[in-house]
């Protein structure tokens, strides 16, 4: 995800500059504020700064810049502007009947429909059904958030056909996907925070994928 920041403060400034004389990247933590009150938390991402404007004036210090890995804080040094953080892993877990395949029936996996047709043989040699491991399968996942935003979108244009209207990119790729919803959909600033503690895009799209069903 992209992060536009815009700065004022002369310390924020200074530690901006200072990333871009070394590597450009810096440590973004969660927080929210409810008005009265600002809670930081100890989860956070790497950012690496890949446009910026130098000149500050009343403008302030302007940056892009791009999310890379998710990380826990563990302590921070007495300057403020450091802190020592363990990189939290992304876990990609494989298709679950994939060890059950016979390599042999590859070939007769050419349509989407035949690939149902034998996911559903791969899962009769197992002791679940096929609709458990659906739950699980990455590509179910994805397209049945799009599925969901399709509904709110349409619902959406109803109410709005007077407005121009406005082109929105949603990720193909299941990690970026699951990042993209924890952004831009609405919901608690507790529950982003949940889903950036998740180690894996599958738990992120199945939590995502519930609530968006919830909402209708």
């Amino acid at each position: 995800q992209t992060l536009p920041l815009t700065v004022f403060d002369p310390p924020t400034i200074n530690m901006l500059r200072s990333c871009l004389r070394n590597d450009r990247t810096f440590g973004v933590l969660a927080s929210w504020s409810d008005g009265r009150n600002t809670t930081i938390n100890n989860i956070g991402t790497t950012a690496e700064i890949y446009e910026y404007l130098p000149d500050e004036g009343s403008a302030g210090f302007r940056v892009k810049a791009k999310a890379r890995q998710r990380f826990r804080m563990l302590d921070s040094k007495s300057n403020q502007w450091k802190a020592r953080v363990r990189i939290l892993p992304e876990i990609k877990l494989p298709d679950p009947l994939k060890a059950v395949q016979l390599q042999s029936l590859n070939r007769h996996r050419t349509s989407p429909a035949q690939h149902l047709r034998w996911r559903r043989a791969d899962a009769a040699v197992t002791r679940w059904p096929a609709f458990v491991y659906d739950q699980y399968n990455v590509d179910k996942l994805v397209a049945g958030i799009k599925k969901e935003l399709s509904v709110f979108s349409h619902g959406q244009k109803d109410k709005e056909k007077e407005k121009a209207p406005v082109k929105v990119i949603i990720p193909d790729d299941p990690t970026e996907l699951s990042f993209w919803i924890a952004q831009n959909v609405p919901m608690k600033e507790e529950h982003r925070l949940l889903l950036l503690r998740l180690n894996s895009p599958i738990q992120r799209l199945r939590w995502e994928l519930r609530a968006l069903q919830q909402c209708r």
